[in-house]
Formats: structure tokens, sequence, C-alpha cells
């Protein structure tokens, strides 16, 4: 039977709790995810930036969806310069300099896992096209900022985590820690609070993925892998040969994506990617990005496992009624 999974993408504790209350009797999994962590381990960045008001502070935040809240967040908390990865879906990547050029702040582009993906010239060449096109956005880092790390607000921001799985010890509670860099530290803290599975960027280095299983190995939890942004890198073939790899690496699930910057411009889950990708791997494959009860159905037929579904609940008059709609749709 495939399982629903709640996507909770709000930024405040109290309106996630509200909407999983309402679809606590038809969903699976509950997802913490990433604007909700990032939002709550903001007071990290709102602190530092108190006590260090003269110096620059360079937040990591690594935004691969949602560029432009996750952008605001970072600036809203005191943020100076930002760090966004290049493996980002191109739409995240626009989403968040734009954002940032608009509020006056820089970008330096996380260079983890290029390399491995698109390989050094390539990498090289993008990066060149990326300062020439955004000149005065995108920066190298300055020697004497204060960096904030993605571990330490992630951290800080895992008591959602926590209050999830004391309030629904029944159900699998995902955190989309989305993490490219520092996989051990990141787990660790994720399943330290409560977490039964935690998500890594399938476009970052084996070796961040590597630290990732071991983790949860070590913790006897489950690891996701999220193709998103891959495919604008690689192509198809690409992301499934990614996926391949994934799963010789020791990942649980893999997760096909379409980012919500990219969603806004039309683009949606195709049936015959995932359908590609089910045949091609034989571990679990989940799906996100703009589903809801009309395209729940055909998702599932394709060989998704796991249906992840957040806008078109928790932007519901009454959530918990389409929770179920879902859910009977692909029973």
């Amino acid at each position: 039977m495939p399982k629903l999974q709640l996507a909770l993408d709000f930024i405040r504790a109290e309106d996630a709790i509200r909407i999983a209350d309402a679809c606590n009797d038809y969903v699976d999994f509950v997802e913490a995810g990433t604007p909700l962590i990032k939002a709550m381990g903001m007071s990290v960045v709102k602190r530092t930036k108190e006590q260090n008001p003269d110096k620059v502070i360079v937040v990591d935040m690594k935004p691969m969806d949602v560029g432009k809240l996750e952008m605001e967040l970072a600036i809203k908390a005191g943020a100076d310069v930002v760090i966004i990865p290049g493996i980002a879906p191109l739409s995240t990547l626009e989403e968040c300099i734009k954002t940032a050029e608009t509020n006056g702040v820089k970008v330096s582009i996380g260079t983890t896992g290029m390399e491995q993906l698109l390989g050094k010239e390539e990498t090289i060449k993008r990066m060149e096209d990326i300062r020439s096109k955004w000149q005065g956005v995108v920066i190298n880092l300055p020697e004497d900022a204060i960096k904030i790390s993605g571990y330490e607000f992630k951290s800080a921001g895992l008591v959602i985590v926590k209050k999830l799985k004391e309030k629904y010890p029944n159900k699998v509670i995902v955190a989309d820690l989305k993490t490219i860099s520092n996989a051990d530290k990141e787990f660790e803290a994720a399943f330290e609070a409560g977490a039964d599975i935690a998500c890594i960027i399938a476009a970052t280095t084996d070796e961040e993925i590597k630290k990732a299983v071991d983790t949860a190995k070590k913790y006897g939890k489950k690891v996701m892998a999220d193709l998103i942004g891959i495919r604008d890198h690689i192509g198809e073939d690409g992301l499934i040969q990614r996926a391949e790899q994934l799963k010789k690496l020791g990942v649980d699930y893999i997760c096909y994506h379409v980012p919500i910057d990219d969603q806004v411009r039309g683009k949606e889950v195709p049936p015959k990617s995932i359908q590609r990708i089910s045949d091609a791997i034989t571990i679990a494959v989940a799906c996100a990005g703009g589903i809801n009860q009309q395209t729940a159905a055909n998702i599932v037929k394709a060989g998704a496992e796991v249906i992840i579904v957040g806008g078109a609940i928790t932007k519901a008059p009454d959530p918990g009624k389409v929770a179920k709609k879902i859910r009977e749709a692909f029973s």
C-alpha cells in the first residue's frame, strides 16, 4: 500500500501542528519541511548579528527549493551574505539571486557536488557564467566574515521534529534537511531529535551520501535522497543513472521532486519519469511536487510508493478532508 506523506512547509510551528492534527487520521509520514526547520533555527543567525553588528554575517542557507522564501528568512535574521548551492534547480538559483539583489545583500555559490555531477571543466564554466550574469551580487566570501553553518541553525531548528515525534509517536517523522554538507552532523541531530527518516540532496558528493547512510545505520533509521535539481543539470538519463548509484550507496528512498520554483513556472511531475525511475531501481520511490487528488493516482500507478503532498492539503479550507480524498484516490 502506498504511503501518504504530509509536507509541513510552514515557517511557524503552530501552523504546522494545526494542519498535522487535522490530517492525523489520513497520513502515514509527517514531514518537517525544510523552511520550517530553517525558520525555527534562524534565532542563531539573529543572535550572532546582534552580538556582532559590525561584522559581515554569512549564512550557509543552501536553498534547493522555495528560493525567495529561504533567502528572506536568512536576510530578515541578519545575513549579509547567503551561500546558495550551484547544484540547485536553475529556477531556485535565479529566485535566490534576484531576492538577494532586491534586498541589497550578496550571495556566494557553494560548489559541493558540482564537480562530481558536471565534471571539472563544466563546473568552471558554470561558475564563470553565473558570476558574469550576476556581477556585483555573486561574490567570494569575505575573509573576516562570521560564517554560520547549516548544521548550526538546522540543529536549533530541529526542535520542531522533537515536537512532532512527541505529538505523533505512531507516525513516521521525516526531517527534510536537504543536507548537502556535514551529513553526519546534520543526520545525527535529526535522529537525536526523533526523526525516523532524514533527507539528503542526491546531487551532493558520494562521501556525504555515505556519511548519511552510516549515521542512519548507527541509529537504526533511514535515508531519503532527493533528486531535486539533477534533471536541470544532466538530464533525465543522468538523473536515473544517479538514482542507480544512490541505491548502491545504501539509501532507502529515492525522491523525485519538482521544486516549487518550477511549479510556479508551470512544471508538473511527469508520470513517465516516475515509471522510468521505478523500473530502474528496486528501492522505494517517493514523489513530491504539486501533487493533488487529481494527480495522485497516476503517480502511484507509475510506481511511486510514497506520495508527498504539501500545498494541496495545507492550503485547503479543510485540510483533513483533502488528505482523506487523496488517500482514497490511490488506495
